[in-house]
């Protein structure tokens, strides 16, 4: 109930308001009638009850009392009926009083106070129902008191002067005045909540009027700013419907400037264009005839300059700038300068600079309305651009669909001689006769007609018509017939062009199916490759699958090798070979080569240039064969004669390359299969890519759980030394780490303590080393991880390194060990390989040295605590010692002996002074 008053009283409607105070006043007004009937009922039932003519009384005011009480409980009930229900109990309640007391009774208080509550309960039309209903209801009873048939009901037939009657009639008269004056008050109550509501809403109101006049003046303004608007959207359409109609760029541009000029009346319009080099705009058009000298002079800003127009380029924002005092050469009236840039997308394509000759700048809105003209002329800019780009890009598909279909063609008469020449009926003419008329259509690519007089039997009318797709001709077909069918009409010539037309149309479609047909069998048994390659469990049985494949083209040999280093020039050097050959019918996988030089340079320069090359060397036993001298050599003793290498790459960065080995030439194969090949190589290095992507993720993921593990490990032990130990064998296999060292900082020596180092598997024995030496003293000085991925290309920028391994290597990382801001130690990783490191391992092992700190902080902290507990300890059994003897000489070399062992020391002297007094 309070959430529900509460959001009445909000709505702030007053009928729902007074529905609410009702239902409130109908749950007092029960509470209260259960609660002050108790004692009288009580009364009246401890003494009346005895009584059998009284006991039907009784009853009736004990079921009239509990329906009062279900009312106050059932508060579920729609309140209408809760309140009908009381007062009509009332009324019955009044009557019965009636009967029992007559005038002397409770009734005339009873049939008083029922309009009062039916009026405010629930309205006045029920409060003067129940007035009259009272009113009838006294006046019978008078009139049964007149009969004397009153004095057979009464239960005291004089007037009452019982205690007890008048206690009773006390509580009836108190409990109705105590409720009349709570509703009363409530009432009051609620009209002044209701007139306050009153007034609040006549405030709001006034202030809504007044902010209605306001907004009907600002709509008047808005009104006003409109219709300039429009006549400005007018202008913009205009300029938008010439760029619709100009496809040229330089008529766009003058078209753009002079009609901007005209419309707004401006004092000088000059639009300039970025040059190529990004570093100026160039003035390409203007309005007035300054601005034309200027595009003379091949007028140019530099991007940046102080000038409004150098800034708006460089900045791509709005430039509006007073005139300097001294007046502009050529433009003395002007005030204002606007330079908007012209934008596509984020790239900056020009900058309109406009000169206003008015002495009030322009407004917002006016320079709003010219940024939006600039705006779509750089959408006509760029439609014009991609216009001609079309163009010219429809013209090269052009010729080049003609280059494509004639060579196509000549391919499939090459490939199907017997098709490149059909016949049907007998030609009649000789076939000279035939090839004179064919050679003359295909020259004038038109139909040619032609009489052949041989004698008055063997005379023809022959018309020979181009076949022609698309204005590529394809050949020719040819018609005869006798002379006495006449010569060939103009309607006859262009019914077989057209029909010729059509049967170029059909030529075409036959042979682009079986095209199709050919090259569905070609992808499908690519795809099958392709999903062998994927589905092999390991590297090398990848290159298996390829050799099974490639052995149906004729190759016998496959390798793939994985760059995993460069040399000085920044050239890969070394790499990772799995391979695999064909041997008397047999796939055999040959053992990996891990950490190879590589010797084919030019490959590998081919690989840095372009990542995804695809070359064919199709004869190394032929001299003439481009071929460069160490892949022939190279060629020559593996035993190939043919070599496809196809070049591999992971976001665009190069990886390595797949070599396919054949022992034949490849020089008279067909270039269809050569087109098989380079695609079958392709999708095998897509395959590998994507494997070689899974092994990267699932080492990436067996590095995030090192993280995991690390923290387990250091959390096993507190000794120092094999908290490092367990480190260097959780890190180093993930790492692939040649080298190792934890190195402690000893702050108050100034010195570096290498605790631990292992180089290749084998541990050096630990030294401490003055700070400042080496690459250590960079990370600790700096407090910064320090990365190396190739030493030989880098060394020059790095300070002299100490060298504790077999050499100096290659990939060289090191992160420090932080507690808070202060650096504790270092932990490094080093692989004899370069770029064996980045930024992901970086990130990884700065996360374990981390870990690491906190738990050589720990485990220090712990030998500390140990220490002082043995030292206290010794001293400890030093003082018992000495306490249990007297003798001075057995004092002194006890202390002189205990000491010694507490302090470590060799030599321990004691000496006695005794001074004079």
């Amino acid at each position: 109930m309070p959430k529900a008053r509460a959001a009445n009283e909000a709505s702030g409607e007053p009928v729902s308001r007074l529905r609410a105070w009702r239902i409130r006043a109908l749950n007092r007004l029960l509470l209260i009638v259960a609660l002050c009937a108790i004692i009288p009922l009580a009364t009246v039932v401890r003494e009346e009850f005895p009584i059998p003519e009284h006991r039907p009384a009784i009853i009736i005011f004990i079921l009239i009392y509990l329906l009062i009480v279900s009312l106050a409980l059932l508060r579920r009930l729609d309140w209408r009926v809760r309140a009908w229900g009381l007062l009509l109990l009332g009324y019955g309640a009044g009557v019965l009083a009636f009967v029992r007391g007559g005038l002397a009774g409770d009734g005339r208080i009873f049939l008083m106070a029922l309009p009062l509550f039916a009026i405010l309960l629930v309205g006045i039309r029920s409060g003067i129902a129940m007035a009259v209903l009272g009113t009838i209801t006294y006046i019978a009873f008078g009139i049964f008191a007149g009969a004397g048939w009153l004095e057979n009901w009464l239960v005291n037939p004089t007037n009452p002067v019982a205690p007890n009657d008048w206690i009773v009639s006390g509580a009836a008269l108190g409990m109705l005045l105590l409720v009349v004056i709570l509703l009363q008050i409530d009432y009051h109550h609620f009209n002044r909540g209701t007139l306050q509501t009153a007034r609040q809403a006549a405030n709001a109101l006034a202030q809504a009027r007044d902010m209605l006049d306001e907004r009907a003046g600002e709509l008047e303004a808005a009104n006003r700013l409109l219709s300039e608007r429009a006549e400005a959207l007018a202008a913009a359409a205009e300029v938008a419907r010439q760029m619709v109609a100009l496809r040229e760029e330089g008529e766009l541009i003058a078209q753009f400037v002079r009609f901007i000029s005209e419309r707004f009346d401006l004092y000088h319009v000059g639009l300039f264009l970025l040059d190529e080099e990004n570093s100026s705009v160039n003035l390409r058009a203007a309005s007035s005839a300054e601005g034309q000298r200027m595009i003379g002079r091949d007028y140019r800003i530099p991007i940046g300059s102080t000038n409004p127009v150098g800034q708006a380029a460089q900045s791509g924002e709005t430039q509006l700038a007073m005139a300097p005092m001294a007046p502009l050469p050529g433009l003395p009236a002007t005030r204002w300068q606007i330079a908007l840039p012209m934008q596509t997308g984020e790239q900056i394509r020009g900058i309109l600079e406009i000169h206003l000759d008015e002495e009030e700048p322009p407004s917002k809105e006016q320079i709003q309305i010219l940024q939006t003209l600039v705006n779509q002329l750089a959408v006509g800019l760029e439609n014009a651009r991609l216009f001609a780009q079309t163009r010219a890009s429809l013209e090269e598909l052009r010729s080049l669909y003609q280059t494509v279909t004639g060579e196509a063609w000549k391919h499939y008469a090459t490939v199907h001689a017997e098709l490149a020449q059909y016949q049907a009926g007998d030609p009649k003419a000789p076939q000279e006769t035939w090839d004179d008329v064919f050679a003359a259509a295909r020259q004038q690519g038109q139909p040619v007609t032609h009489f052949d007089q041989r004698g008055a039997e063997d005379s023809q009318h022959i018309m020979a018509v181009p076949l022609k797709l698309r204005g590529v001709p394809i050949g020719v077909v040819g018609f005869n017939r006798p002379p006495e069918d006449g010569e060939w009409q103009a309607e006859e010539i262009n019914l077989a062009a057209s029909a010729a037309e059509r049967l170029a149309i059909a030529l075409e479609s036959a042979r682009l199916f079986q095209e199709t047909q050919r090259t569905l069998g070609e992808v499908e048994a690519l795809h099958r490759a392709s999903l062998a390659i994927v589905e092999a469990p390991s590297m090398q049985q990848a290159v298996a699958e390829i050799v099974q494949v490639a052995h149906y083209l004729g190759f016998t040999s496959a390798a793939l090798t994985r760059i995993t280093g460069s040399g000085k020039d920044g050239l890969p050097s070394r790499s990772d070979v799995f391979a695999a050959k064909i041997e008397d019918g047999q796939i055999v996988p040959l053992p990996p080569q891990t950490d190879r030089s590589i010797v084919s340079h030019s490959t590998t320069r081919l690989l840095l240039q372009e990542p995804e090359f695809v070359l064919v060397y199709a004869d190394a036993a032929d001299p003439q064969e481009a071929i460069p001298q160490d892949v022939r050599s190279q060629m020559q003793e593996e035993g190939m004669r043919s070599l496809v290498l196809a070049g591999l790459s992971i976001g665009g960065q190069p990886m390595g390359f797949l070599s396919i080995g054949a022992p034949i030439s490849l020089s008279d194969t067909p270039a269809a299969h050569l087109n098989r090949l380079r695609t079958l190589a392709y999708q095998m290095g897509v395959a590998i890519e994507n494997r070689l992507l899974l092994e990267e993720t699932q080492q990436r993921a067996r590095r995030l759980a090192l993280v995991n593990e690390v923290a387990s490990a250091v959390r096993a032990t507190l000794d120092l030394d094999e908290l490092m130990m367990a480190v260097y064998q959780q890190v180093a296999p993930i790492f692939y780490a040649d080298a190792f060292f934890i190195a402690l900082y000893d702050e108050e020596n100034q010195e570096i303590d290498f605790r631990l180092r292992v180089d290749e598997g084998e541990l050096t024995p630990p030294s401490r080393r003055p700070l400042g030496e080496g690459l250590s003293s960079v990370i600790i000085h700096e407090n910064r991880s320090l990365l190396i991925r190739n030493f030989g290309q880098e060394r020059e920028q790095l300070p002299v390194p100490i060298v504790w391994g077999r050499a100096m290597p290659e990939s060289w990382l090191g992160v420090p060990m932080r507690m808070g801001d202060k650096v504790v130690g270092i932990i490094s990783v080093q692989s004899y390989r370069s770029n064996a490191y980045g930024d992901e391992e970086e990130q990884l092992l700065s996360t374990i040295a981390d870990q690491l700190a906190i738990a050589i902080n720990n485990a220090q902290l712990f030998n500390a605590a140990r220490q002082r507990a043995e030292e206290e300890r010794l001293v400890a059994e030093v003082a018992a010692q000495v306490r249990g003897t007297l003798d001075i000489d057995t004092v002194l070399q006890t202390a002189v002996r205990q000491i010694g062992e507490v302090l470590g020391l060799h030599d321990v002297e004691i000496e006695l002074t005794l001074e004079d007094h």
